[in-house]
C-alpha cells in the first residue's frame, strides 16, 4: 500500500511528502532495495546530493548488481560515490551516462535507467541517442518480470 502511495506521490510532484516517506521506508528496512531509484530521482530533482551519496553507499553494500543500485550508484565498488543520479546533478554526464548503461547491461527492460540514459544524452547535446534512449523506453511494458541476473553478467560487470 504504502510503495503504491509513494510512487503518485512522486509523480504528483510532492516530494517533500515522498522523500519523508521514502525516509522512514528506509528506516524500517535498510536492506531495501525496492523503489530506491525512484528515492534517488526525488532526491536528484531537490538537489540533495549528500543524501543522494549516503543512499549510493547504503545501496551498494546491499546488493552492487541489482539494477536500482547501478541507476543510484553504479558498479564499481573501489569508489562507493559513483553515481548515475550524483554525477548528473554534478554536470558530470559522461559518468553518468556509463552507470546507466551499465544498469542496462545487467537488465535491457530497465526502464528507468534508458529515461534517465535519453536525458542525459540531452545534456550531452546528442539528440539522436536521447531519442533512441527514449524509444527503447516507450517499447518496455510497464510490468516486467523480477530481475534475474546470471551468473555471467555478474563476471562480466565486476572485472570490466
Amino acid at each position: 500500500m504504502r510503495e503504491g502511495h509513494l510512487k503518485g506521490t512522486f509523480t504528483n510532484v510532492e516530494f517533500d511528502e515522498a522523500e519523508e516517506m521514502f525516509d522512514q521506508i528506509v528506516h524500517d528496512d535498510p536492506y531495501r532495495l525496492d523503489d530506491l531509484d525512484v528515492y534517488s530521482n526525488i532526491l536528484y530533482v531537490m538537489e540533495k546530493s549528500s543524501k543522494l551519496a549516503y543512499l549510493a553507499q547504503q545501496a551498494t553494500r546491499t546488493d552492487k548488481f541489482r539494477v536500482e543500485t547501478c541507476c543510484i550508484v553504479g558498479i564499481i565498488p573501489v569508489i562507493s560515490s559513483d553515481i548515475g543520479n550524483y554525477y548528473s546533478l554534478k554536470s558530470e554526464h559522461e559518468k553518468a551516462v556509463t552507470h546507466f548503461r551499465r544498469a542496462l547491461k545487467i537488465n535491457r527492460n530497465y526502464l528507468a535507467a534508458w529515461t534517465l540514459l535519453g536525458h542525459e544524452y540531452l545534456e550531452l547535446k546528442n539528440t539522436q541517442a536521447a531519442v533512441e534512449a527514449y524509444r527503447r523506453a516507450v517499447g518496455i511494458p510497464l510490468l516486467v518480470p523480477a530481475n534475474e541476473i546470471s551468473i555471467e553478467v555478474i563476471i562480466v560487470l565486476g572485472t570490466g
